[in-house]
C-alpha cells in the first residue's frame, strides 16, 4: 500500500521505474518518444506523493551509447541516471566503473553482472549455499583488484526475478 512504501522510504533507498516498466532506453529514440515521456512523467508524479526516486532508467539489454544517453537524459530531471553493463563503457581516469558522466550529463550506473546474476541463487533454496559462497568469492576477488581502494559496487539484480523478502535478505547477509 502507498502508506506502507512511505514507512519504508524513510529507512529504505527504493527507485520506482516507468509506469508500466517500458525499455527506456531502447524507445527514447523512437517515435514513441512521447508515450515515454508520459510513462516517465506519472513515475516521478507517484515517487514524489510517496517520497521516493524516480530517476534511473534501467535498460534490459543495459547497453551504452551516446546516443542513447542523451535520449534518455532528455526524458528525465537533471539528476537522472542509467544502469549499464560493464562491459559497455570504459573506465573513468581513475579506473572507477561505480559511476560516470555522460556529455549529456546522464550518470551511469555500471553494474557488476556476475554478482547480479548470483542474487538469483537467493530464489531458489537448494541453489542459495552455493550461490552465497559464490558471490562472497567473487566480491572478494572484486576488492582484491585494488585493495585498500574505496569503491562502490552496483548489484542489480536480473529483471524480472521473484524471490521473496526474506529469501534475499537471507542470502545477502549469512
Amino acid at each position: 500500500s502507498a502508506l506502507r512504501l512511505r514507512e519504508l522510504a524513510r529507512t529504505h533507498r527504493a527507485t520506482l521505474l516507468p509506469c508500466g516498466d517500458p525499455d527506456v532506453s531502447a524507445l527514447a529514440t523512437t517515435k514513441v518518444k512521447p508515450q515515454v515521456r508520459e510513462q516517465v512523467a506519472c513515475a516521478a508524479t507517484a515517487a514524489k506523493a510517496l517520497g521516493l526516486d524516480a530517476s534511473i532508467s534501467w535498460p534490459v539489454d543495459q547497453r551504452f551509447s551516446p546516443a542513447r544517453a542523451g535520449a534518455v537524459a532528455d526524458l528525465y530531471d537533471p539528476t537522472a541516471a542509467q544502469i549499464v553493463s560493464r562491459q559497455s563503457v570504459t573506465p573513468a581516469g581513475d579506473g572507477d566503473l561505480a559511476s560516470q558522466t555522460t556529455t549529456a550529463g546522464l550518470r551511469l550506473l555500471t553494474q557488476d553482472e556476475v554478482l547480479g546474476d548470483l542474487l538469483a541463487g537467493a530464489s531458489a533454496p537448494a541453489e542459495r549455499p552455493v550461490a552465497t559462497q559464490a558471490f562472497l568469492a567473487q566480491t572478494m576477488a572484486l576488492l582484491n583488484l585494488a585493495p585498500g581502494t574505496d569503491r562502490t559496487v552496483l548489484v542489480a539484480p536480473p529483471r524480472g526475478l521473484v524471490v521473496d523478502a526474506a529469501s534475499l535478505q537471507s542470502f545477502l547477509t549469512s
